[in-house]
């Protein structure tokens, strides 16, 4: 947990490429958090950083926190695993179900937000207990399935590699090694392309599309293979 938040934290200077600027607003977690987050806040204050913390919001019941009884969900529980825990909510806390299902609003998909209802209803009139689970145990693989579809879809988009210069040599030195032609034989550096089909497509010469390709090399900007592959897709400057 402390870990989790000192990353929010220092997003911006871990990873500038997801933070583009700014670090998040707004940190989520469970109400253990209150224990240790003067402590987090001292230590931090006592090593002279400067640090702008988000606002902390308190949630309030979050089984994966709070359900104490060794049962925890995740992700890539089955629907059946997922069964055997709400059944379990089920018969010691009905309050601590609706808590659950209510965190799943967050994604904001009417269909869930017209199921959570029925359920919230049933759980209210304690209607069929077996079909309550059952509905309820729906709603949460059909969360875990979309969260894992977001973040499926996020490292996709956000996964770069990333070279970061911290001095002024690095930075020099990669300065001197670009130039116009080079720049055009990266763009084709994807992995997919052989030296040869490369210089093709650039109209520059094959013996001199080796030796720029051998040079990126050294430079620690491509992998030199038959199919050459950019080592970075990003550079980062980190001023100090």
């Amino acid at each position: 947990m402390v870990m989790d938040f000192l990353v929010c934290v220092f997003l911006n200077e871990l990873y500038p490429n997801i933070a583009k600027g700014k670090s998040p607003d707004i940190y989520h977690t469970g109400e253990r958090f209150l224990g240790i987050k003067e402590s987090v806040k001292k230590a931090i204050s006592e090593n002279k950083l400067v640090v702008n913390f988000p606002q902390i919001k308190f949630w309030q019941a979050i089984p994966l926190l709070n359900y104490s009884r060794g049962n925890w969900m995740s992700t890539n529980m089955s629907k059946e695993d997922i069964s055997q825990i709400i059944a379990e909510i089920y018969e010691n806390d009905k309050n601590l179900l609706k808590d659950l299902l209510r965190i799943t609003l967050r994604l904001k998909d009417p269909i869930l937000e017209h199921q959570i209802k029925r359920v919230h209803e049933q759980l209210d009139r304690n209607s069929n207990q077996e079909l309550v689970i059952e509905k309820a145990s729906a709603i949460i693989f059909d969360f875990f399935e979309k969260i894992k579809e977001m973040i499926d879809n996020s490292v996709k988009g956000e996964l770069k590699k990333i070279t970061y210069i911290t001095t002024k040599d690095h930075l020099n030195q990669l300065l001197q090694t670009i130039n116009p032609a080079k720049m055009e034989i990266l763009k084709y550096c994807n992995g997919s392309h052989t030296i040869e089909e490369i210089a093709k497509k650039v109209s520059i010469k094959e013996s001199s599309t080796r030796s720029y390709i051998s040079h990126m090399k050294k430079d620690r900007l491509i992998t030199h293979e038959k199919k050459p592959l950019r080592v970075t897709d990003e550079v980062v400057i980190i001023f100090e």
